[in-house]
Formats: structure tokens, sequence, C-alpha cells
């Protein structure tokens, strides 16, 4: 008898170990998955998934022991004509699963913005992987310090002051803390939604061609009113940006500050700054990204000069 109640134990015990083994396979198969994925979903949609391994704690079970065994009931009642209720269960249980990835995905934090970063560091991190499933034992130490170099040049990635779309409809100036301030409107929702992604922030605040001034702590960076904006690029006080609403300010606004933009077409009318952005450069060149260097010095990269010359484009 005593026998027998240790080998129940003992059967018991092996149990909860299966279970507990199915679980944490699910776990480390999953971080497996998601760390070979992560770097062509940050690199594409510049998002990721903070509860991936919750939600297959409950949808990989569901779908092992509820979806799959109901579609192979399903698939044998068939020629009988008997597969509405497995058909049946079968839904309930991609039903849940579809619940699961609702509830993980609207939880609070369940989604994180990440800025965009090199196609350099996004090849550097895909070789990281490479490394890591092709060599086997302590070979795959290799993949750690390439990750590494990927991830320094990730944040290494020089993120441009200014932005202008290519339909002359949005601009957008990066503030002290990082984040891109959007001119007013409702034109350019795709633009919009680009930029503040790529920059790895979920709002898209807006400033207004109102009388005010903003600032970051104690730092004033955009002066704005009825007729356009002067903007301070951070870490370079000497420089100024006008930002045109009206075409009137730019008469005032071309002698005093180091680059213009507009969506309209000004011509002869501004020739003071060393810098015009208007209706007519964004027609030639397409969408506008601005960089200063540690000189202060304008870099200038445009759609089309990033594109090349190709047949089917003017």
């Amino acid at each position: 008898m005593e026998h027998r109640a240790r080998r129940g134990r003992m059967q018991h015990l092996s149990s909860g170990r299966r279970i507990a083994r199915y679980f944490l396979t699910i776990i480390v198969s999953t971080l497996i998955a998601e760390a070979v994925l992560l770097p062509p979903v940050l690199y594409h949609f510049n998002r990721m998934a903070a509860y991936g391994v919750v939600a297959n704690l409950f949808a990989m079970p569901a779908t092992a022991l509820w979806v799959m065994p109901a579609a192979v009931l399903a698939m044998v009642a068939m020629p009988f004509g008997l597969e509405r209720l497995p058909l049946a269960a079968m839904g309930e249980g991609i039903g849940f699963v579809v619940l699961v990835a609702r509830l993980v995905s609207g939880a609070p934090g369940a989604e994180l913005p990440v800025p965009a970063f090199s196609t350099v560091a996004y090849v550097t991190f895909m070789l990281a992987v490479l490394t890591f499933c092709l060599l086997k034992g302590r070979g795959r130490l290799f993949a750690l310090p390439i990750a590494l170099f990927g991830l320094m040049l990730a944040s290494s990635n020089p993120r441009p002051y200014l932005l202008v779309d290519g339909k002359a409809q949005v601009m957008a100036v990066r503030a002290p803390d990082g984040l891109y301030w959007f001119s007013p409107g409702r034109a350019g929702k795709h633009a919009r939604r680009v930029a503040a992604s790529q920059n790895g922030q979920k709002e898209e605040p807006r400033w207004q061609w109102t009388e005010r001034q903003y600032r970051v702590n104690a730092t004033y960076w955009l002066h704005c009113d009825a007729i356009g904006c002067l903007y301070t690029p951070p870490a370079h006080p000497g420089k100024r940006v006008a930002l045109v609403y009206d075409p009137v300010a730019a008469l005032e606004d071309c002698l005093r500050v180091d680059a213009v933009v507009a969506f309209e077409r000004l011509g002869a009318v501004c020739r003071g700054a060393s810098l015009v952005i208007d209706w007519a450069a964004i027609r030639a060149n397409g969408g506008h990204a601005l960089f200063l260097s540690e000189k202060g010095e304008w870099e200038i990269r445009t759609v089309r000069a990033e594109r090349g010359k190709r047949p089917w484009v003017r």
C-alpha cells in the first residue's frame, strides 16, 4: 500500500512537472520567436508588443487543446454530415483566442513606440540573429557583441529638426524634449502619423497660428502669432527658422532668420535667408528633412535626392 501511495505521488508530481514544462516551453519559444522577429518589426512598424508572452500563455494552449482537436473532429465527421458541433466548438475556441488578443492589445502599455533606426543598424541586428541561429554552443555568444553594436548604431541615428511633407500640407519641428510638433489643420493625416511613428511617439501635438510662446521647462523654442512662427532648434540657440503661414510674414522674417519654410510660392520675396523651402522647392524635390551639424550647418535631405532618378518620376 505504501508503495502504491508513493507511486501515485510520483505520478502526480510527474504530471505537474509536465504541465509546468509545457507552459515553460510556451514562454521560451515565444521569447525566442519575438527576439528573432523584433528587428524587422521595429524597423518597419516602429512598434513593439509588450505582452506577447502573456497572450501566448492563454492562446497557445487554447489552440492546441481546443481549436485543433475540434478541427480534426470536424474533418473526421464531415463525410457523415456530423461536422456541425465540432465546427461550432472550433469557432468558440477561435473566438476565445481573438478575445485574448483584444484584451492584451488593449491593455495599457501593450504597444511600445520605438524610434526609427538606420538600415545599417537593422542589417547589424539581423546579422546577430543569424549568428545566434546558425552557430552552435559557445559560438552563439558572438551574437551578443554584434547586437550591442547594432544597438549603438540605432541609438546614434540622427533625427531631423524640421520635416515638410511632399504635398505641402504638414510641417513638423522637433522640440527640446524630442517630440515632433505639427502644424495645425486636418490635412496630411498619413504624413503626421508616419512622422510621429518614426520618432517613437504616439501623440501628435500641434501648435496654433495664434500669439503664443511654447517652451519645455525654461527653454522657449517656438514663438507664434497669426501669420507665422519662429522656431529655435534645440542645442542651436543661434539659429532661427521662420514657419510662414501668411506670405506677408516672409517680408519681415527673411531678413532675420537662417531658413524659411512656407507652403506658398515665395519667389523673389525672400532673398535674405540662406535657405528657403517654399511651394516651388517642395514641388520640385518632394518632402524635405532638415538636419543641423555640430558646426551649425544645414543639411537638407529630400525625397527626390534619396530616391534618385527613375524613368517613371519627373
